[in-house]
């Protein structure tokens, strides 16, 4: 099978192809390859003057001998209407092996969709691999049908909520991640699986980089080969610290002699078959909920934390916005059709073409008390038996009863990625009464009234709210719905409005997103010409609860970035040099735009009265 002469692939072309690739029309056979190299170590944290970093173990440190290269061998067949199974042939899945079920639970959630690979080492501890193929009654691997999907034991199987191929077969399939948070190079082409390929070079933008946990910290770059005609990847090759580290390769690429029907995409029968917790989950609805001793004592002391926070919040004042706040813009009613978005406004959202952002504007930022009040309590009821880390029910009762206070913010931005940033407060509080933070790349100065603390560059990233406006590539990804594109005017700048709906996935349900400072339903306007976020806007219950717009926007020009990132010292402030290695908290909890309000209500709580 070999393709028909394509035209050349440009990235406009090859952007939009990937964005929208489905499943395949017709059926497929294909023998697939996983490598990984072995690897030991530990990360060390906190040592002066250094980054956290992943040091391998050598000799007999750390008993190196459990490290094994990792190489496995699957069968994958493919049929229209989402049907696929991939069946082991050689080696061993850690993912079908039952004593690592704790552990790749573990796994699934601290993934969030955006990485998807997760490195897996085989051990000395490891069940011996099959001989060949298993049998059609004890084969092991992954199945679903269109509509169920299956992992098979081999004497048993589990319903699954979603696909459970290992990521970097996923990844294959689905070539849509490569267009939400990475820049994309051409580098020729080659063939592979006997059909002639586009090889792609793919560098993580700063917001994917960051969201990397573990060994993926180390990741430069992914080599990619992929078939546009047929919407799959033939291979990808994780580079790490300069070093070939992970392929994934199918190796040779059949069509099926004819539509083998649903029953090879099903577990055997007569196969037992049970339901894995997160399908159970999903039918339900909701998350079990979580119980033991353990559990209660938190609950206990949270009641009680409760009242008391409660109170404060009751009998804190509520403040007007201060006079001359302008109102919130308003977008108009939501659109809640999907639509297909055009070629050119994919390429515009993922930034194809253009240079890294390089902006500088003020910032507007409203906070609608009462809905942000509502967002939490959505969040916490989408959360299950993790909503107790949001705060006790009493505190939430009683900021339900008496809303926050409705405010605004204004902030000068200026950016230019991957590394450079300054942030300064031109009204408002902002966290913890932070007036100004600025990196050069290599250093970070966070300016305080009564003091300057200086970091290195790593310690303080630039915000997620920040990297969203500037690179709005993470509409594309997985679980966002768009609308229709309409014309909009923002700050003097052409721009277009979109509506975007996030319906969640398997591994990054909502209650996820929420917990990263944003909500299911958003309205957007990205600039015409440099592909930014002028204004966003998050939606609870159908109003919008917070906006934030960007105004007098440009573009600084070249050679100006010394006086841009560095800023003056104030006089008579001790100047604090830190080494220390912070991150951002990870969690319901770093929902900042709900604690931070109910944090303040608690510092500014009235002094207890005569008992």
């Amino acid at each position: 099978m070999t393709a028909s002469d394509p035209l050349p692939w440009t990235l406009d072309r090859l952007v939009p192809r990937l964005y929208s690739a489905g499943w395949p029309d017709q059926p497929l056979t294909a023998q697939v390859s996983v490598h990984a190299e072995a690897v030991t170590g530990e990360w060390t944290f906190g040592v002066i003057n250094q980054e956290s970093r992943f040091v391998p173990f050598e000799g007999d440190e750390g008993d190196p001998g459990k490290a094994v290269p990792d190489d496995r061998s699957y069968t994958l067949t493919l049929a229209p209407g989402g049907r696929y199974r991939l069946e082991l042939t050689a080696g061993e899945d850690p993912g079908l092996t039952p004593d690592d079920e704790d552990e790749a639970e573990l796994s699934d959630e601290d993934d969030d969709g955006t990485d998807p690979w997760a490195s897996a080492v085989a051990t000395d501890d490891a069940p011996d691999a099959p001989d060949g193929p298993a049998s059609d009654t004890s084969w092991r691997g992954y199945c679903g049908d269109g509509t169920s999907h299956w992992i098979v034991y081999g004497d048993r199987a589990e319903r699954t909520a979603d696909i459970s191929l290992p990521p970097s077969i996923r990844a294959l399939l689905d070539p849509s991640w490569l267009v939400s948070g990475w820049d994309l190079e051409l580098a020729g082409t080659a063939e592979a699986a006997g059909r002639a390929a586009v090889r792609v070079i793919a560098t993580p933008r700063p917001r994917t980089r960051r969201q990397h946990i573990g060994r993926d910290k180390l990741l430069d770059r992914i080599v990619i080969l992929a078939d546009p005609d047929l919407g799959l990847l033939l291979c990808h090759e994780i580079i790490r610290t300069g070093r070939s580290d992970e392929t994934t390769l199918i190796s040779s690429l059949v069509p099926a002699p004819a539509d083998p029907g649903h029953g090879p995409f099903r577990p055997s029968p007569g196969l037992p078959v049970s339901d894995r917790e997160d399908y159970a989950e999903s039918d339900a609805g909701q998350s079990q909920q979580t119980d033991g001793p353990g559990w209660r004592l938190v609950k206990s002391a949270a009641g009680v934390l409760g009242e008391g926070l409660g109170f404060a919040v009751r009998h804190t004042p509520r403040t007007p916005p201060e006079p001359g706040t302008p109102p919130m813009p308003d977008p108009g009613p939501p659109d809640t059709t999907p639509a297909p978005l055009p070629a050119d406004l994919v390429n515009l959202l993922h930034r194809t073409g253009l240079p890294a952002p390089r902006f500088s504007a003020t910032a507007g930022t409203w906070y609608d008390g009462e809905g942000m009040i509502a967002a939490g309590q959505s969040m916490r009821a989408r959360a299950g038996s993790l909503a107790g880390l949001l705060g006790p029910a009493e505190l939430w009762s009683a900021l339900a009863d008496r809303p926050l206070s409705d405010r605004y913010e204004a902030q000068r931005i200026t950016l230019s990625l991957p590394g450079r940033y300054r942030v300064d407060q031109l009204s408002g509080r902002g966290a913890r009464n932070l007036r100004t933070r600025a990196s050069d790349g290599e250093r970070t100065w966070s300016i305080y009234p009564n003091r300057v603390e200086v970091e290195p560059a790593s310690d303080k990233p630039l915000d997620d709210e920040w990297l969203r406006l500037a690179d709005p590539s993470w509409l594309l990804g997985r679980g966002w719905q768009l609308s229709a594109a309409r014309p909009q005017r923002v700050g003097g700048r052409d721009g277009w409005l979109l509506w975007a709906h996030y319906a969640g996935t398997a591994d990054s349900p909502v209650w996820m997103l929420m917990a990263r400072g944003m909500l299911p339903q958003m309205c957007v306007v990205v600039d015409a010409e440099l592909g930014v976020l002028l204004r966003t806007t998050s939606y609870a219950g159908g109003k919008p609860v917070r906006c934030t717009e960007l105004f007098s926007l440009t573009v600084p020009p070249p050679g100006a970035d010394q006086d841009l990132f560095t800023p003056d010292m104030p006089e008579g402030v001790p100047i604090h040099h830190s080494h220390s290695v912070r991150g951002e908290p990870i969690g319901p909890i770093s929902l900042r735009d709900v604690w931070g309000v109910v944090s303040r209500a608690w510092r500014e709580r009235p002094p207890a009265g005569p008992k």
